[in-house]
Formats: structure tokens, C-alpha cells, sequence
């Protein structure tokens, strides 16, 4: 396996374990799986940027970028999944009979005033 591997493998494996906490949609912290340590991710310009010293000194996708991205993949597939569509209510229509001759009577009334 090459190292790019290693490291998407890596990536995955912490993305699974949720071993990553969002601070905000551009930044997250990482730990670390061999130390006590948490690496900050922080996107800039489009671009994902970690404290670690694998993408500090070597300038490559590290395995936190990776979990991080994994993370983003995955909450997206949830959401597509997940994804409910609210019908309009057709207000022209009885709800009950579906007949479009309808007569309003009087207000509705609720604590922010009559409607």
C-alpha cells in the first residue's frame, strides 16, 4: 500500500470512530490516534490545513483532513437519505371531503392576534 492509502485508510477508520469535534463548518479538532493530542483542521480558501506534523512539514492530505472529509461525505449521505418533502396544504380544498366549494366563518384566533 502506498502511503496516500495508509492514510485514507487511517482517515476513514477515525471518521468512524468519531474521534473528530466540530467547531464550526470550517473547523474541527482531531485527535490523535498515538498520542493525547487534539490536531486542529481548519478550512482556508478552500483548502483544508492541519497543526500536524505531517501535513506541517511533508505539505500532504494527512489522515486527519481525510477523516474530516469522510465525516462531511457521510453527513451528507445522511441527509440526501433523510431528506423529507413537505406537501403544500391545497387551502383551496376540504381537507375531509376535498370539495372546492368552501365558506369561511368568523377568525381564528391565537396568542399572536386573529388571522
Amino acid at each position: 500500500m502506498t502511503e496516500i492509502n495508509i492514510r485514507e485508510i487511517k482517515g476513514k477508520e477515525m471518521a468512524l470512530k468519531s474521534d473528530l469535534i466540530r467547531v464550526r463548518d470550517d473547523f474541527y479538532h482531531v485527535k490523535s490516534q498515538t498520542a493525547k493530542r487534539e490536531y486542529n483542521v481548519v478550512r482556508t480558501d478552500g483548502v483544508w490545513c492541519c497543526t500536524c506534523p505531517d501535513h506541517t512539514f511533508r505539505h500532504t492530505c494527512c489522515k486527519h483532513i481525510h477523516a474530516v472529509e469522510f465525516s462531511l461525505k457521510i453527513k451528507q449521505e445522511v441527509r440526501e437519505r433523510n431528506k423529507v418533502v413537505i406537501s403544500p396544504i391545497n387551502i383551496e380544498s376540504c381537507l375531509f371531503c376535498k370539495s372546492q366549494n368552501i365558506k369561511k366563518y368568523g377568525l381564528r384566533h391565537n396568542k399572536y392576534g386573529d388571522i
